[in-house]
């Protein structure tokens, strides 16, 4: 992790080895198998986090769990073209880059943008991911709902850090290279 008072967007996900965040159905309880006690190094990195934004499917599959999964005090940012509002967020219609400064206003510095693919590639477009952080179960989906959306052009990652788990599942952290290093 950088700097303690610098500001972080970090995306942080599960996967299938094929690269899926959920399967076709947009269903992700195949992650189930995998949980057992162990928590890939997330616990520690949720408590970090001081504010979140997700793409508009990523909430509404989150409003269907038993529980809204974030503190009412961090401030949750929903992009979405369509929808303007709903609990427990605010719905961002504008650029991604105008995010920076939303989360820095409300005293946020470690955001997590919690996906989907989608969001998280319009993020990775506009050069604000500094960390990602999969955790890459092994099994293979065959088809879903992918970690990324489509970008204009390739982004190359550095491996930072790699774990491997008893029960096949790797965390994976990258950061991406910024524009002007070398390749």
């Amino acid at each position: 992790m950088a700097k303690k008072n610098s500001f972080h967007f970090i995306y942080y996900f599960a996967s299938s080895c094929d690269g899926f965040i959920a399967d076709a159905s947009g269903g992700v309880e195949w992650l189930n198998a995998f949980h057992g006690g162990v928590d890939y190094g997330a616990n520690d990195l949720f408590k970090s986090f001081d504010g979140a934004v997700m793409g508009r499917k990523t909430y509404e599959q989150a409003l269907t769990f038993d529980k809204w999964g974030f503190s009412a005090k961090m401030p949750c940012v929903v992009l979405s073209k369509t929808r303007t509002s709903g609990p427990h967020v605010d719905f961002w219609q504008q650029p991604v880059e105008g995010l920076r400064e939303y989360f820095c206003k409300k005293g946020a510095k470690n955001v997590w943008m919690v996906g989907g693919g989608a969001a998280a590639s319009s993020f990775l477009s506009a050069g604000l991911l500094t960390d990602i952080r999969q955790a890459v179960m092994p099994i293979v989906l065959g088809s879903g709902i992918p970690a990324y959306g489509a970008l204009e052009k390739h982004v190359r990652l550095q491996l930072a850090e790699s774990k491997e788990f008893s029960n096949g599942v790797v965390a994976l952290r990258y950061t991406p290279v910024k524009h002007g290093k070398s390749d």
